[in-house]
């Protein structure tokens, strides 16, 4: 017999309604109808317009695999983001709560503490539960939801272009010291930076790193 509520209905649901009512009523009818596990996976591309994509019209054949996952899935149509940047933005979407309700509105914030016991990794308990974000405003949140995870990995360990040692050292001050950062290293206008000498030991750090971590993607490094 199939099922009277199904997790795909759940998902529908659930983006009308706030996680923190539809939750607990849902769960207990999921866990009765809906023995089969099945794999739920949230991407998030930051800055990426629909009006580019050809899953949405767009001429150019831009996001094949996508419009081949669209065939079995729940395309939107008609869909408002929670907010305008990164931060408020997918604050809305782990706690299905407006900015007006989650108050994560600066670079970096964080949502009101009794979200963060009631954000999308709680909606699926018997899950093995993983997040990871290169973007560190993001990354900010994840650390905030840290409880309900089964894993997490840090922004620093799989992003190429950052340095461990520099953002361990000002976590407090990241924004200006990446800036700073940029500034002394990194050779722009015309191949001049603030710095004779740090842009060079950069660039030929960089490229040894690069050198090493090309080896494991044979088709190139995405």
């Amino acid at each position: 017999m199939k099922p009277s509520f199904t997790r795909r209905d759940f998902l529908k649901f659930a983006s009308l309604l706030s996680l923190s009512y539809t939750v607990p009523p849902a769960m207990k009818k999921l866990r009765s109808n809906d023995r089969a596990s099945k794999n739920v996976l949230i991407l998030v591309f930051d800055a990426w317009s629909a009006a580019n994509m050809s899953l949405y019209g767009y001429q150019r054949e831009t996001t094949p695999k996508l419009e081949r996952l669209a065939e079995k899935a729940v395309v939107y149509h008609n869909h408002y983001a929670g907010s305008h940047y990164t931060t408020p933005g997918t604050a809305s979407l782990l706690t299905g709560t407006t900015p007006w309700t989650h108050h994560a509105f600066d670079v970096n914030a964080t949502v009101e503490e009794y979200l963060a016991q009631k954000s999308i990794f709680h909606a699926f308990p018997r899950h093995h539960r993983l997040a990871y974000s290169h973007n560190a405003f993001a990354d900010t949140l994840l650390r905030q939801f840290i409880a309900a995870l089964d894993a997490y990995t840090p922004w620093e360990r799989l992003y190429f272009e950052n340095d461990a040692v520099f953002t361990s050292t000002v976590r407090n001050d990241l924004d200006i010291a990446a800036i700073s950062k940029n500034r002394a290293l990194r050779q722009q206008n015309d191949g001049f930076s603030y710095s004779l000498f740090l842009s060079r030991l950069y660039e030929a750090y960089k490229m040894k790193r690069m050198t090493r971590i090309a080896a494991n993607f044979p088709r190139g490094v995405p």
